[in-house]
Order: structure tokens, then sequence, then C-alpha cells
């Protein structure tokens, strides 16, 4: 199965923590409402070792919270109301 080839890439571009948080402000950046400019995401949560659902030090006690996912019936129906 096709994958992602991340041979030549410097670091972890994808975080699969990371972008599924609301928190999340640049993916590129690596920043977040926890760990915004000019810090960084800490490697640990970005790469995945660390789910972050517990505070860590520096994140301002903002934990990973998860995107809302919503059908496009939901959608069709938040906008009617």
């Amino acid at each position: 199965m096709p994958g992602i080839d991340d041979r030549f890439v410097d670091g972890v571009y994808f975080s699969p923590v990371c972008s599924n948080c609301n928190n999340l402000l640049d993916m590129v950046k690596h920043t977040c409402r926890a760990f915004p400019e000019p810090d960084r995401i800490p490697d640990e949560i970005w790469g995945n070792s660390n789910k972050h659902t517990k505070p860590v030090k520096g994140d301002m006690g903002i934990i990973f919270q998860p995107i809302k996912k919503t059908t496009p019936n939901q959608k069709a129906v938040e906008n009617v109301q």
C-alpha cells in the first residue's frame, strides 16, 4: 500500500496528535494555543510519544482537545437553527 515517503524530510512533518486537535494554529511552524510562537510544540507531543491528554510543562494548562467532527446533515441542521 502506498504511503508517505518521508525519507528525505528533516523531522516529523505530520503529527497524528496535533493534526486532530482543535488547538492547532500552524502545522508548518508547529504552534498551537498551548505552545504559541516563539515556542513550538514539543517533539514528544508532535512525534506522538505523548498524546498530551494531561498537562505538560509550558502548555499553560491547555491540553489536547479533539476536533469536533460533523456530518453534512449535522451542518445543514446547524445552519437552519
